[in-house]
């Protein structure tokens, strides 16, 4: 019997997980992100209803960053017309990080989205989720409407699911 695993983790990911090893990637996407065109060369997991920081922080309970590479892991950073918009998540990715690895947050880089699909591409497994609602770029404007609209319906959502989350480690 195994003990101390985070529910979260299916036994598909952690069968990945157990085969993974230095220089393997993980890709965890959002709902956006091209996971099943991405993957066609490795493995598509799905992990619907989760949040990235979540499956981060549950993984690396078991899993070890790289220490061969300086950088293990990358965070999908925002087009240049994007510069204004605020990604608290990339700080609980960094926290998270820090938790685990002796670097702390220096142990995280950041990846422009077209090296961050090319990158992907050469990924070990992609885990897929799916969100209620997800926007990975938001102008204001855009963002109060969908607040709105969540609260009109009872959705409750977090900052961290409507900015980017994507990241590979």
């Amino acid at each position: 019997m195994l003990r101390n695993i985070p529910p979260i983790l299916s036994p598909e990911l952690l069968k990945v997980l157990a085969e993974m090893g230095h220089g393997d990637r993980l890709v965890i996407g959002d709902a956006n992100f091209a996971a099943a065109s991405m993957a066609k060369n490795s493995i598509l997991i799905r992990c619907d209803g989760l949040k990235a920081t979540e499956l981060m922080d549950a993984i690396l309970t078991l899993m070890p960053l790289d220490d061969f590479v300086d950088k293990p892991v990358m965070i999908m950073d925002k087009e240049p017309r994007h510069a204004d918009l605020e990604c608290p998540v990339w700080d609980e990715f960094k926290q998270i990080v820090a938790k685990y690895d002796p670097r702390g947050a220096d142990a995280c880089g950041m990846i422009s989205r077209k090296d961050f699909y090319k990158e992907a591409k050469e990924a070990y497994a992609v885990i897929a989720k799916l969100h209620f609602m997800h926007v990975q770029y938001c102008k204001k404007a855009a963002f109060d409407k969908i607040q709105q609209k969540r609260k009109k319906n009872n959705i409750s959502s977090k900052i961290a699911d409507i900015c980017i989350d994507n990241c590979y480690f």
